[in-house]
């Protein structure tokens, strides 16, 4: 994605400063995230983090599918990853997951979190995971926050957002009464 020089010079790393540094580990923040709520969701495609290939959202259609935005830097998502990745196999049978790992292009975060695999490694994730820039993640999904979670229908239709760390119950409770109506 092509972006201005003034976007990139100034505006862009002060606008990622302020959502992730504001926003990041506020689960109160407004997001704009919700108004992608009935639309379909944006595409989102890379190289798996857990040494799987290259996933893509696309792929995964057929059940509903949480996609779960986190930052490498955010104490919120270091927590709320390991819950998810624990959780996961008792909904695997209804529902895919991606998670999608954001590094923070301005915050320089310390071992064993200095980038996103670094991350994924350490937490000793296995769940499908992908690095997706910061800048498009605000611009394609509106995000203003993580840990961030979008529930998508079997068609990817976003259903429902999530912002902020505690909300597995919630999430299960999405996917289950997406999985069984469908």
């Amino acid at each position: 994605m092509a972006r201005s020089a003034l976007q990139s010079a100034w505006v862009g790393p002060l606008l990622i400063a302020a959502v992730f540094a504001l926003a990041a580990c506020n689960p109160t923040a407004a997001s704009e995230a919700g108004t992608l709520v009935g639309s379909p969701a944006p595409a989102l495609a890379g190289p798996d983090l857990t040494g799987a290939g290259v996933t893509d959202l696309a792929s995964l259609e057929g059940k509903p599918t949480a996609v779960v935005f986190w930052l490498n830097t955010c104490p919120h998502c270091q927590d709320e990853l390991p819950e998810i990745e624990r959780a996961w196999p008792s909904m695997a049978d209804r529902a895919n997951i991606l998670t999608v790992g954001l590094l923070n292009p301005d915050v320089a975060a310390e071992p064993p979190y200095e980038s996103t695999q670094a991350f994924v490694a350490a937490a000793g994730l296995t769940l499908p995971t992908i690095d997706y820039d910061a800048y498009d993640a605000v611009e394609n999904w509106g995000l203003e926050g993580v840990p961030a979670i979008f529930i998508l229908d079997a068609d990817h239709i976003v259903q429902a957002v999530f912002l902020g760390e505690g909300h597995l119950a919630e999430i299960e409770e999405a996917l289950t009464v997406l999985a069984s109506s469908g």
